[in-house]
């Protein structure tokens, strides 16, 4: 009889130091995991850092300079593309779609540069490709020229309705 009842004891005993053996792990794997999640915000937080001083470096706020065009056509011209090229270079080209066209034609200003240019003078050349009344098509190309100083610029190509294409007005934001 006493060989069952060592046994039992030995079993309960194996089994409550299993228990408190567990027990003790939960907090360790707790800690863990929280320090995990801790290293997790941490890496995030300098992720979001790094981008700010990557954009901070490669567009200083001196250096900015946006182009964004608007529109106050009638409704037998259709804009088709517009192609931007900043001192001979294209940096900026888009198709528009007829969801484009009509939120233009709505009052919307489309963003379709952003970059990152020297102080002085530099030259912006614009062309427009679309078609007008009767589906005759259209290329529009305008030239201008502007000076950039320290601060940011924002240049507005605002196109106005000029019977069979556009005329292309520009707006210069301090």
């Amino acid at each position: 009889m006493t060989a069952p009842i060592a046994a039992r004891l030995f079993a309960c005993a194996w089994f409550a130091a299993s228990l408190g053996a567990a027990a003790a792990a939960l907090p360790a794997d707790a800690a863990l995991d929280q320090r995990v999640q801790a290293l997790q915000g941490e890496s995030l937080q300098l992720e979001r850092e790094l981008r700010g001083l990557e954009d901070e470096l490669l567009y200083p706020s001196g250096t900015g300079i946006a182009v964004f065009v608007s529109a106050d056509l009638g409704p037998a011209i259709e804009l088709d593309d517009v192609s931007l090229s900043l001192d001979g270079q294209v940096v900026a080209s888009h198709g528009y779609t007829a969801l484009e066209r009509r939120s233009l034609r709505r009052g919307a200003i489309q963003r379709l540069y952003g970059g990152s240019i020297g102080t002085g003078k530099h030259a912006l050349a614009v062309t427009l490709v679309g078609h007008g009344p009767g589906g005759v098509g259209f290329k529009r190309d305008a030239r201008f020229e502007f000076a950039k100083e320290g601060a940011p610029r924002g240049v507005e190509l605002h196109l106005k309705d000029g019977g069979s294409a556009p005329e292309i007005e520009v707006k210069v934001w301090p």
